[in-house]
């Protein structure tokens, strides 16, 4: 008896603990409290969905939608990370009456594209790719709202006490009504039915009879249902076994078409937004089979309302006429980062973000972000560099005041757009290793390569001093053998001068201040012009140091 009295004491604080836990849960998740604004400040690569100067683009969208009943595919083209993804979020949360569903496919692994030469294993990946979207179409729902669906979806619901109760009053109920149906003999013979009180008579066996036939036909009803989901791999009648299976899902569009336009026919759904499609590798055949599925749904009786597929892709997907020919609108987005306006975005981030410090704070000046934005052009690459660098400059810099942050921005760079050789740092291997490992081999190869340049001028100034030259003449006149080698004939006259004047003072500074093509006569008849002027003269006569 006490150890019952202190079970029940047990379970009952253990009900109360497990309460007042989820009652402090609830209250902390609608409750969040107040977070360090330099930590939640920081950038995420999550679509925008507050972006700006996308005005154009929702009006023209908006258009497509609503006034050309014809356009049922539409590109929305962009390089990687061009705003696609955030234009389409802010025209969500800004048309909420927009019945629009999200399909997401990628294919991430590069090492496996372009090798899908055997044509069973692509079409095997189509098929596999056709059931993710199929998926993700169906899944998107409640169970209630596709009722007659073949893809049964378990339902997250406890079984109630009734209801258990019900089934098995309903199923005891039954079997007594074949009892009085078929073996009332039985019955009375054994006086079961003195003990219940009931007399066989016309009146019980029609109630019996209704009542066999309204509860058989719930079962059957129940069993239809379990056999729409599911088949039969085997029957072993002499072991007396049964094997049930899941239906077979793998399929291609074409086998279940009837389940896509069910899904529209309930849903209502008008438009389907696909996204990274552009990453699959076989994409356009991916894209040739959505094409197909688009003008079958558009067709169909069983679907009243307009479908209209969006597809966020890159420009290059298709090129030439083949992108006007398979699209019937094509909205192209000017990309958020480039090599003109990244170093203003990547200021605006770090502002934004409070990982600069104090306003006065000059760690990452605006000479270095110049220098280094033009190796950044992926919007989220540079978000994820602010936000890196933000987590790595506080850890660091409780542990060492003297941090240079403009090198640990450089290294963040780094470790963000060469991933690959950033993880070989962990096994003291990499390219980035390597060039620190042979810095000095560098340094002396460089102290080699300054030593042959001094030696070289040293030689060319000793040769100057032991030129002696008695006139402005015979400077004139080596000039005038360096500009005679630029020309292919031996002239008579350059410039309309005599070659044999030239070397006068006054006559030689009118031809050394002339521009232009230099024309020259190597007979009476034969006037040409060369390909050089007195700059490129100049530029070899004159030695590089002076």
């Amino acid at each position: 008896m006490l150890k019952k009295i202190t079970s029940i004491k047990n379970s009952t604080f253990r009900s109360i603990k497990l309460f007042v836990l989820e009652a402090c849960w609830r209250i902390l998740k609608n409750h969040p409290g107040s977070v360090d604004d330099s930590v939640s400040d920081l950038p995420v690569l999550t679509p925008n969905k507050y972006a700006t100067n996308i005005e154009h683009y929702e009006k023209r969208l908006t258009h497509l939608l609503i006034n050309e009943p014809d356009v049922n595919e539409v590109a929305i083209t962009a390089p990687y990370a061009g705003g696609k993804s955030s234009f389409i979020e802010t025209y969500k949360r800004k048309n909420p009456q927009l019945n629009s569903i999200s399909i997401s496919l990628a294919d991430f692994n590069e090492s496996e594209k372009g090798n899908d030469n055997d044509t069973a294993e692509s079409s095997n990946k189509l098929n596999r790719i056709e059931k993710s979207i199929l998926q993700q179409l169906l899944y998107s729902v409640k169970d209630k709202i596709l009722p007659n669906s073949r893809f049964r979806k378990i339902t997250m619901q406890k079984k109630k006490t009734k209801d258990l109760f019900a089934h098995g009053f309903g199923l005891a109920l039954f079997f007594f009504f074949i009892a009085i149906l078929f073996f009332s003999d039985l019955l009375l013979k054994l006086e079961l039915v003195n003990v219940f009180l009931i007399q066989v008579n016309t009146s019980l066996a029609t109630i019996s009879a209704l009542g066999v036939i309204g509860i058989g036909s719930l079962i059957i009803t129940d069993i239809i249902k379990f056999f729409q989901s599911h088949s039969i791999n085997k029957v072993n009648l002499l072991k007396g076994e049964v094997g049930f299976g899941e239906k077979s899902n793998d399929s291609i569009f074409n086998k279940h078409l009837e389940e896509i336009i069910y899904f529209f026919h309930k849903t209502k759904r008008t438009v389907v937004i696909f996204e990274d499609i552009d990453r699959l590798d076989n994409n356009k055949a991916l894209f040739v089979k959505l094409k197909e599925l688009n003008c079958l749904l558009n067709q169909s009786d069983d679907i009243s309302q307009r479908v209209i597929f969006i597809y966020c892709i890159k420009d290059d997907v298709f090129t030439g006429s083949d992108r006007t020919k398979f699209f019937d609108s094509i909205i192209p987005i000017v990309p958020i980062t480039n090599t003109v306006n990244v170093y203003p975005t990547l200021k605006k981030l770090i502002q934004t973000s409070y990982v600069s410090g104090d306003l006065n704070d000059d760690d990452l000046s605006d000479t270095y972000l110049r220098d280094i934005s033009p190796f950044i052009l992926d919007m989220r690459l540079l978000k994820n560099i602010v936000a890196e660098y933000g987590i790595y400059r506080d850890t660091l810099l409780s542990k060492n005041s003297n941090l240079i942050k403009e090198r640990l921005f450089s290294f963040i760079v780094y470790k963000n757009v060469y991933a690959d050789d950033f993880s070989l740092l962990h096994h003291g291997e990499g390219l980035f290793l390597q060039t620190l490992g042979s810095k000095a081999a560098y340094l002396e190869q460089f102290k080699v390569q300054l030593r042959i340049e001094i030696k070289d001028y040293k030689a060319r100034i000793e040769l100057s001093k032991k030129e002696q030259l008695k006139s402005i003449e015979e400077l004139n006149a080596i000039f005038l053998h360096h500009l005679l080698k630029k020309i292919p004939h031996i002239p008579t006259m350059i410039n309309d001068i005599d070659v044999k004047n030239i070397t006068a003072p006054l006559i030689f500074k009118e031809l050394y201040a002339s521009t232009g093509q230099i024309n020259y006569r190597f007979n009476v008849n034969h006037y040409n012009n060369t390909s050089t002027t007195m700059e490129v003269v100049k530029s070899d006569f004159i030695p590089s140091f002076l």
